[in-house]
């Protein structure tokens, strides 16, 4: 990657630089925050911001926080993620809404245990933070990433499949909206990859449009459980599940169907290696409707890597790393070896979501 920028691509380089560490911080404190000290606010804290300080519930729950993460408001650094609104306000989330969603209201959650599988529930304690939506870019702002961190004021319950310590599947906030724009989608013969708790198949047979849902999963207990504590809820059967390997059906039959929902990942990180499997699929089936969950906070991923190639490079300070996302630095530094950023307009280009998606699906071999 060589650079031959003017003064206003130079600008524009080094604010997007900058952007991305500042996001980078932001989401670093909330991880931090949502890692270690996610229960940590209680109604005294609270109570001390909001009456104290006259601040609205949303304000004090941000005061809250940086008091116990022991971050001065007035932090020089603090201040600078403030200013580029990296980091925002947590969003006070209505219990009943989240009740009331039609899964929950019609699933009933009893506890049992398939292998090392383990269908239960856990609950959000009053002021527990957890992120409610998919981490989203601005491209007019540099692009700059906010996360969506959220609350209750009361108890809530919610059900998910844990294996030992880790939960690998739920009912929450972030399912709920991250999966909307995916259950909109749907229509005619759907295929899902992955099944979780069944949600995404749940909502999607709910529409008029939807005729029936195939779903592919690999793991024959988690479909055990399935079959015998959740599927008999459901209102609507139309759904059909085979055990195998998501990716594998998905390219012998993925283009059979009307609509195809990949859901085989976690988080962001776990989820860019699969995406880019799916987006070459994707590149050779156009006539099919797919989508993948947190498409979005995976782009914000990916394109953090592309910046700190692009930060490296224009000092000449790429050096290869051996893990899996080494590994992809190291094919995108090979593949944009000849590439000549000249422009704003060429910085922006290769950055926006569209580019970032053929990058990955070209570099998917």
């Amino acid at each position: 990657m060589k650079f031959q920028l003017d003064k206003n691509g130079h600008r524009l380089l080094e604010a997007i630089f900058e952007t991305n560490a500042l996001s980078m911080e932001a989401s670093n404190l909330l991880s931090t925050f949502l890692t270690d000290h996610y229960a940590d606010i209680d109604d005294k804290r609270m109570n001390r911001f909001r009456y104290e300080l006259s601040l609205s519930p949303e304000q004090a729950y941000y005061q809250a926080m940086l008091s116990v993460l022991d971050i001065d408001p007035e932090d020089e650094e603090l201040r600078r993620i403030e200013k580029a609104g990296a980091l925002c306000e947590a969003r006070r989330l209505k219990p009943s809404t989240f009740r009331e969603n039609p899964y929950l209201r019609a699933i009933l959650i009893q506890e049992k245990r398939v292998g090392k599988w383990h269908l239960t529930k856990n609950y959000y304690a009053p002021y527990e933070g957890f992120l409610y939506d998919q981490t989203r870019a601005d491209p007019e702002r540099n692009f700059l990433s906010v996360d969506g961190l959220g609350y209750f004021d009361e108890k809530v319950d919610y059900p998910l499949v844990e294996e030992g310590n880790h939960v690998w599947m739920s009912v929450t906030p972030y399912e709920i909206n991250t999966m909307a724009p995916a259950i909109e989608r749907a229509c005619g013969d759907v295929l899902a990859l992955g099944l979780g708790l069944g949600y995404f198949p749940f909502m999607a047979l709910r529409k008029k449009a939807v005729a029936n849902v195939t779903v592919i999963e690999k793991d024959p207990k988690v479909v055990a459980l399935f079959k015998e504590m959740i599927l008999p809820q459901f209102p609507n059967k139309n759904i059909r599940i085979v055990l195998g390997d998501a990716f594998a059906y998905l390219d012998k039959n993925g283009s059979k169907f009307d609509y195809v929902f990949a859901d085989v990942h976690s988080t962001p990180e776990d989820g860019l290696l699969p995406y880019r499997r799916f987006l070459s699929w994707k590149k050779k089936n156009l006539s099919v409707k797919a989508d993948f969950w947190i498409e979005d906070s995976i782009l914000v991923y990916f394109r953090r890597i592309l910046i700190e190639l692009m930060e490296e490079e224009s000092t000449n300070e790429y050096e290869r790393a051996e893990d899996a996302i080494g590994l992809l630095m190291d094919k995108l530094h090979h593949k944009f070896r000849d590439l000549v950023l000249q422009s704003s307009e060429d910085i922006l280009k290769l950055l926006d979501d569209d580019s970032l998606k053929k990058i990955l699906a070209e570099t998917e071999n």
